[in-house]
């Protein structure tokens, strides 16, 4: 009975784990019209948190060459 409970726990959580990351790509968009150009930045496999994270830290760098810019992940 203790070695069914542990499998199905194992189990779960292995399928919670492997269900929370998925693979992210940041998109920047620029809302100068003179810029048409519209940059990613491809974030690999993590958790949404985490690519909201490298999102915004990949946007403050665009940023320095497009005050405009906003970026999100996709």
């Amino acid at each position: 009975m203790k070695k069914n409970i542990f499998f199905t726990a194992t189990v779960v959580f292995a399928l919670i784990l492997s269900s929370c990351k998925k693979d992210y790509t940041c998109t920047c968009k620029s809302s100068d019209p003179s810029i048409t150009s519209i940059d990613s930045q491809p974030l690999g496999k993590q958790t949404k948190k985490k690519a909201k994270e490298a999102c915004s830290l990949y946007q403050s760098q665009v940023q320095m060459v497009d005050e405009t810019a906003t970026c999100s992940i996709d």
